[in-house]
């Protein structure tokens, strides 16, 4: 489920690179650029898969320990509260504007990395998607917050993902500052609304 999940909201996020990648294949001579233009997509859901195995193994636990309630979200305000400040610290960290600088520019991002072959295809795709899955896992482990299934965060999510990427430098990062600040408030408001301090 976590997988099938992963591979639809991404998919948006990683169309610019996996149509720039195919161009430059396709522009190199090469006779086969829509085999390695899936065996790039390919490299980057092996990495959105990992991150599915762990969520999965997550939402288990969460599951055993009664954590969860029938909607598959967490159900204690301070679990709540500590996945929001999680994810708006991260939003705020140099790791993050790390990796969304190695995912964000596609074309830079080719010179820097391009292989030659099949194998090299995926290679490229999966350090696409490493990059991808270090800017993006925060946000995507917020569905424990609203629901796992519940559709109205998922496609708030994509959304999200997809404008992080591809609005310019500016206004990306005026965005990604703003939703790490508003998730510590919302941490907080978790906490006080239920008189936890």
């Amino acid at each position: 489920m976590w997988a099938a999940m992963m591979a639809a909201m991404m998919a948006p996020a990683a169309a610019p690179f996996l149509r720039l990648f195919w161009k430059c294949v396709l522009h190199s001579g090469d006779s086969s650029p829509a085999a390695k233009t899936i065996f790039a997509a390919s490299g980057y859901l092996f990495l959105w898969i990992l991150f599915s195995l762990i969520a999965a193994a997550l939402q288990q636990s969460a599951n055993h320990a009664a954590m969860l309630g029938d909607n598959m979200a967490l159900h204690s305000p301070a679990a709540r509260a500590i996945l929001f400040a999680a994810a708006g610290l991260y939003q705020l960290s140099p790791l993050k504007f790390s990796c969304l600088r190695g995912c964000r520019p596609p074309p830079l991002f080719l010179i820097l990395h391009w292989r030659r072959g099949i194998v090299g295809a995926f290679v490229v795709g999966a350090k696409n998607g490493a990059y991808c899955v270090g800017c993006c896992w925060a946000m995507m482990l917020l569905l424990f917050a609203g629901g796992v299934m519940d559709l109205r965060w998922i496609v708030a999510l994509t959304l999200y993902a997809l404008a992080e990427k591809t609005l310019p430098a500016p206004q990306s990062l005026i965005l990604i500052r703003s939703t790490g600040v508003g998730l510590l408030i919302l941490a907080a408001l978790e906490l006080f609304s239920r008189g936890m301090f």
